[in-house]
């Protein structure tokens, strides 16, 4: 996870989910859940380096369209800056939806005095994951029939699932 400001709200979905990751890997070693926090730690650690991965991204196809639009780009180049700049998002998506499945599950099944924070993480994992599918949604290559938004969707809708039911658990 970067110290510095991200450059888009990709990187903010990325470090949502690698703190919420971090947070749950704290509260199931609290619990004497090794297994759980080992899970959650490697989700911290792929969020965070899609954090990173995702302002490389973003800042190439930024500087690349820029560069087209001056006429000093050329087609191919910015066809893969853009392409990369979505593919990192779509990543953004799968760990979120991970995190939010984990702690979805581990809130039906842990720690209960630790329920509102599951919950929460859950929450929160969704939200980063239909985040980064807006951005693969958005991105100029993207078609509505693309398997990578496709795959950004399918698993913002998971999320978004774990998340619901998760909550339904604190009624």
């Amino acid at each position: 996870m970067t110290n510095m400001a991200p450059l888009g709200a990709g990187s903010l979905a990325a470090n949502v989910v690698a703190q919420s990751a971090v947070l749950m890997a704290e509260l199931a070693r609290e619990s004497g859940d090794g297994a759980t926090a080992a899970q959650a730690q490697r989700i911290a650690a792929r969020a965070g380096v899609l954090s990173v991965a995702n302002d490389a991204a973003f800042s190439a196809a930024t500087l690349q369209l820029a560069a087209t639009v001056r006429g000093e780009g050329d087609a191919f180049g910015l066809e893969v800056a853009l392409a990369e700049a979505a593919a990192t998002p779509r990543v953004i998506c799968e760990a979120a939806c991970d995190l939010a499945l984990l702690s979805a599950e581990i809130a039906d099944t842990g720690d209960g005095s630790k329920r509102a924070d599951y919950v929460a993480i859950a929450q929160l994992s969704a939200a980063a994951a239909s985040s980064a599918a807006l951005l693969v949604r958005t991105n100029l290559t993207i078609g509505e029939d693309d398997w990578r938004l496709s795959s950004a969707n399918a698993a913002a809708v998971e999320a978004t699932r774990a998340a619901q039911r998760a909550a339904a658990l604190d009624t």
